[in-house]
């Protein structure tokens, strides 16, 4: 796992941006910059401040910061991955790093999870391109 093992644990905290707690969002956003040098703006536009609006503000693109990130098949270290229901609604997003996720999710907190025990029926992947 890398890098990934030394976020198990951390907790959930609701718009949580340090160590000391992330939600999701704050995790993708903390880890894509630290360990990929890839920089999102905590800015995007989302109606409301709920995280998982920050989720669906990005996959829709309403920010055109977001228009480097384009949905892949095949996911790879760094890539975004958004969780959905099984009517395809966005609801919680992590990374992709050694064939898991690695997200943050309330009552759990920091984990990592191989792919095909995630349980969201509906994953999607995005790549930064660069």
């Amino acid at each position: 796992m890398n890098f990934a093992s030394q976020y198990i644990g951390i907790p959930w905290r609701s718009n949580g941006r340090t160590i000391k707690g992330f939600d999701c969002w704050g995790l993708v956003i903390h880890v894509l910059y630290k360990h990929f040098g890839i920089r999102i703006e905590d800015s995007i536009t989302a109606d409301g401040s709920r995280t998982v609006e920050r989720v669906r503000a990005f996959i829709h693109q309403r920010d055109t910061k977001m228009d480097d990130w384009k949905l892949i098949k095949e996911p790879g270290d760094g890539d975004i991955v958004v969780m959905g229901n099984r009517h395809g609604v966005p609801t919680h997003c992590g990374i992709y790093i050694d064939n898991g996720v690695l997200h943050c999710e309330e009552g759990i907190g920091c984990v990592f999870e191989v792919v095909s025990m995630i349980r969201w029926p509906r994953l999607t992947f995005y790549r930064y391109q660069t």
